[in-house]
């Protein structure tokens, strides 16, 4: 089995998981007053993970990075946000995890990360054509057909 961080960028919060397989083993919550820019949040992000990682009892695989707001997974970036987190579209997340973690990181739309976890270990599991929608501090929406989530040519099917 393989050990991955995972870190769930939300509108008004961060939460960061030790993750092996389809089991949780330890999660952080970490309140923000105020997710306007990624930048001032990055100390207390990286001391999160870092902190899981140390409790892991193998190495970790990598980092898996969910973001409201339209990401381009194809490209691994930040396309646009919606007034959440204004600096990630400038913000390399691979390298910040690289150099403060030593694990590569994967960015998605953290909808289409939902739908994956529901496909893979939750309620839609088995099921090839699905459709959910996301209500948090936003809203967001994906489909997937045969097995697999729609991207479309812009990132932002669903």
């Amino acid at each position: 089995m393989t050990t991955f961080l995972s870190l769930d960028l939300g509108g008004s919060h961060a939460a960061s998981s030790l993750v092996r397989d389809r089991s949780v083993l330890a999660t952080e919550h970490l309140p923000f007053t105020d997710s306007t820019l990624l930048l001032p949040l990055v100390p207390e992000i990286t001391a999160s993970l870092k902190k899981l990682a140390a409790s892991a009892s193998e190495p970790i695989a990598g980092l898996g990075i969910g973001m409201c707001g339209l990401v381009d997974s194809r490209r691994n970036c930040v396309l646009s946000t919606n007034g959440k987190y204004e600096d990630t579209v400038t913000f390399d997340f691979d390298q910040w995890s690289r150099e403060s973690l030593g694990i590569p990181a994967r960015l998605e739309n953290d909808a289409r990360l939902a739908l994956r976890g529901e496909m893979y270990a939750g309620a839609a599991r088995g099921v090839g054509d699905v459709v959910m929608f996301t209500l948090g501090t936003g809203i967001g929406g994906v489909a997937a057909m045969d097995g697999a989530p729609l991207l479309g040519v812009h990132g932002q099917a669903g």
